[in-house]
């Protein structure tokens, strides 16, 4: 971007991608033979590949998805969706996998938990209405608990999928 406004005399409105790939190249051509260590920072010699990084303040899981998401869109929308290949990588990504595939996990878990327990409940009892009945104690509290998180703004993590799994149990 500052390459591109240095090349348009240094017009604010510049201060953008090249709309081209030949524009594009110029200008990595272009900042490439000013300092080469500023361009073996930012790119492979061959010009294919780019590393950026940012650091981020600990956020909720929750933000990182949405952050992970405008990511994804600032990309389609200054470099066109399909024309490259973005891989995220670090820990920001590692992180924001982990938890989402653990809280999966964990939903799932609760679910299963809950079906079985509602199994065992209707074989003990002898009767489907019964058992069905006495689910009905076990899910209020967790039912209300989450329930209030939610209205309070306090984000479903890790931690409180899983006190609900054990508390169904």
């Amino acid at each position: 971007k500052e390459t591109n406004r240095a090349f348009s005399g240094g017009k604010k409105e510049a201060y953008k991608l090249p709309a081209t790939q030949g524009e594009t190249t110029d200008r990595l051509f272009s900042f490439g033979n000013q300092d080469p260590a500023d361009l073996k920072q930012w790119m492979t010699i061959d010009e294919k590949k780019t590393h950026l990084s940012c650091r981020l303040y600990w956020m909720e899981s929750s933000q990182y998805q949405d952050l992970s998401r405008h990511i994804q869109e600032g990309v389609e929308k200054f470099f066109g969706a399909g024309t490259t290949q973005i891989r995220p990588t670090g820990t920001l990504f590692t992180i924001l996998s982990t938890v989402s595939a653990l809280l999966k996990d964990l939903v799932r878990s609760f679910s299963l938990a809950f079906i079985v327990i509602t199994i065992i409940m209707i074989i003990l009892l002898r009767s489907l209405k019964l058992g069905l009945i006495a689910m009905v104690p076990n899910l209020i509290p967790i039912i209300f608990i989450l329930g209030g998180m939610y209205f309070v703004g306090i984000p479903i993590d890790m931690n409180n999928i899983l006190i609900a799994s054990i508390s169904i149990g």
